[in-house]
Parts: C-alpha cells; structure tokens; sequence
C-alpha cells in the first residue's frame, strides 16, 4: 500500500464515521508547504471520541490488514493523548492526536 492509498482510506472512513479530522505534521506540510519524506500521516482527530468510536476505528482498520490496539486508543481517548495505526505490510503509521473539543470543519 502507498502512503496516498492508505490516507485515502483513513479520510473516507474518518468521513463515513462522521468524525471532524485535521491534517497534520509531514502530510499537511507537503500539501501547503515545503516537501519532505516520511512514512507516517499524522491526523488530529479534534473530536470527543468514545470507547465505541474505537471500536468503531478498529472494524474499519480490520486486523488482516492493519495493526489498531483497541485499548491503546481507548486510553487514548480517555487521556487526549495519541495513539497509532500500522500497516505492517507497507511499513507506513498513522499517529492518531486526541483533541477534546470539536472544532469547526474548515474546507480548503
């Protein structure tokens, strides 16, 4: 799988679950700025996420494919912290940052 591969899957499924998200880091960089090599999409999901919105996470990123601890991200969500989903075949890593309050979508 390509980096532009899984970031369209992770924004449909971030869309399909109705989850306001916010690129970041090296991915928002390269879109609006200066490019730079990585194999990681960091995403600041800026939602209240339950424990079910892991589950939630975690049917759409199925084990066959990705690696999502679901009680990492439980934690996560408890503690507005971060936590990560692999692809181990390709190598590349999405860090998921906890946000606490909704923010307003912004389309650009």
């Amino acid at each position: 799988m390509q980096a532009a591969h899984l970031l369209r899957h992770l924004v449909t499924v971030l869309e399909e679950l109705d989850l306001a998200y916010a690129l970041a880091g090296s991915i928002a960089s390269m879109a609006y700025g200066e490019p730079r090599a990585t194999l990681d999409i960091d995403i600041d999901v800026a939602v209240r996420l339950t424990q079910t919105d892991a589950e939630r996470l975690k049917t759409r990123f199925p084990s066959e494919e990705f690696y999502l601890d679901v009680e990492a991200a439980e934690r996560a969500i408890l503690e507005r912290s971060q936590f990560n989903i692999l692809h181990p075949s390709s190598g590349l890593k999405i860090d998921v940052f906890v946000e606490g309050d909704e923010v307003e979508r912004v389309q650009i």
